[in-house]
């Protein structure tokens, strides 16, 4: 029945609309699963830009490096959540001369975790959410070409990762520790998406497509955290996930013209497994202290990729931090936030490749047992999209706008 579908779509001169917004669209909006920062996670890291691996001495650094919760001041508990985040994503000139702009607002909890000492040892179980998407859209476009004359379309999609697990560190010594973090994963990927089309003929036709995905993974973190010498460390973190399973649902239903002028439709569902394989991820970090007030960090994040049609890509990340006083600190971040998927040509592009970077900013109020933190993440980017599957090349650009908000208590 798919075959026969398509076989429908490529009799149109206007073939081009159904093929990209029937087939290309979900992997549109699948794109961000081949960025790999797109939600920072914690509250202090996330104001520091990410830069966290040769820190991570609170409850986030069971995210970033397992290890550094060794040398936790003491139990805690911590929550962070982006109070608002924002993606916006524009295809230029994509419907006939018209832009096409999608989307996204959530609000979440981003990050809660527990810490435990029992002397040089440290446990830890947090609650994660690296990625989260949610759309919904209903725009009418003019596209005046030879066949249609208005595109109606209206979507709903979520999709969101979900890690939770413990971690325990140990302190070998002052200066030495070494930690482990096991999480299972469960990814949800919902889309609905309805398009009507008003033809030049007088006639109408309409798609309707469905999609679910429910992913399912380990993901191991072994740390290790080293002081050389005083005020120098180093953070090392290695981050290997193995699929459990993979599943997809899809539905499709099309009453469309055919070339004899009648109406007809078609039903498609499918329902398959998929196999993946997930990049490798080596991250090593810097951080000094250069006077007793202020901390400076660097991350270089290699990612191996674990998939041959992606490339191996390495992100960077540098953060700040300046205590002003006892009771109040302001960070500063920047890093990037590359595409793993090959680089476009003027003919050809893998659906799509858009590369970001990104600020931030934050401030922290501290008590003797508790702080609170409020912060801002940006980040923006440009890059080329083949959203018809045809070699036809569009510019794209996307801006990101996350608000973190977060409270940490020490007992």
């Amino acid at each position: 029945m798919a075959t026969y579908l398509e076989t429908i779509f490529f009799y149109r001169k206007a073939a081009f609309l159904y093929l990209f917004f029937f087939i290309s669209a979900t992997n549109i909006i699948l794109a961000d699963e081949y960025h790999y920062k797109n939600v920072l996670v914690g509250d202090r890291a996330a104001t520091m830009g990410g830069a966290y691996v040769a820190v991570s001495d609170d409850s986030s650094g069971a995210y970033y490096n397992p290890a550094g919760i060794a040398f936790a001041y003491g139990d805690s508990v911590s929550g962070s959540g982006n109070a608002y985040h924002s993606t916006n994503t524009q295809y230029k000139k994509a419907i006939g001369n018209n832009d096409w702009e999608r989307d996204s607002t959530t609000i979440l909890p981003n990050f809660f975790g527990m810490i435990k000492k029992f002397g040089s040892l440290t446990a830890s179980i947090s609650y994660i959410v690296p990625d989260s998407l949610i759309e919904h859209q209903d725009q009418l476009y003019t596209v005046n070409n030879a066949e249609v004359s208005k595109y109606y379309i209206s979507l709903h999609s979520e999709d969101q990762t979900n890690m939770l697990g413990p971690s325990i560190a140990y302190k070998l010594s002052d200066s030495l520790a070494i930690g482990i973090g096991l999480f299972y994963s469960y990814r949800i990927y919902r889309h609905e998406q309805e398009q009507f089309l008003v033809l030049i003929d007088g006639n109408a036709e309409s798609l309707y497509s469905s999609v679910k995905l429910e992913e399912y993974s380990y993901v191991t973190k072994l740390g290790f955290q080293l002081s050389p010498f005083d005020p120098f460390f180093i953070g090392l973190n290695i981050t290997y996930t193995t699929l459990d399973s993979r599943k997809v649902t899809s539905d499709n239903a099309a009453i469309i013209e055919n070339t004899d002028g009648e109406l007809v439709y078609a039903l498609t569902n499918t329902i398959y497994t998929e196999d993946k394989k997930y990049p490798i991820q080596v991250s090593l970090g810097v951080a000094m202290f250069p006077t007793p007030s202020i901390l400076l960090s660097m991350d270089i994040d290699h990612f191996a990729a674990g998939e041959s049609y992606l490339k191996d890509i390495t992100n960077y990340a540098l953060g700040g931090e300046w205590f002003i006083n006892a009771a109040n600190a302001i960070r500063l971040g920047y890093f990037t936030n590359y595409d793993a998927r090959q680089e476009c040509t003027s003919t050809s592009c893998s659906v799509a490749k858009i590369d970001m970077t990104g600020f931030t900013l934050g401030y922290s109020s501290y008590t003797r047992t508790s702080s609170f933190t409020l912060g801002a993440v940006s980040s923006t980017g440009a890059g080329k999209a083949d959203i018809y599957g045809d070699g036809t090349i569009v510019d794209m650009n996307r801006q990101s706008f996350t608000l973190v908000f977060a409270a940490n208590y020490n007992y």
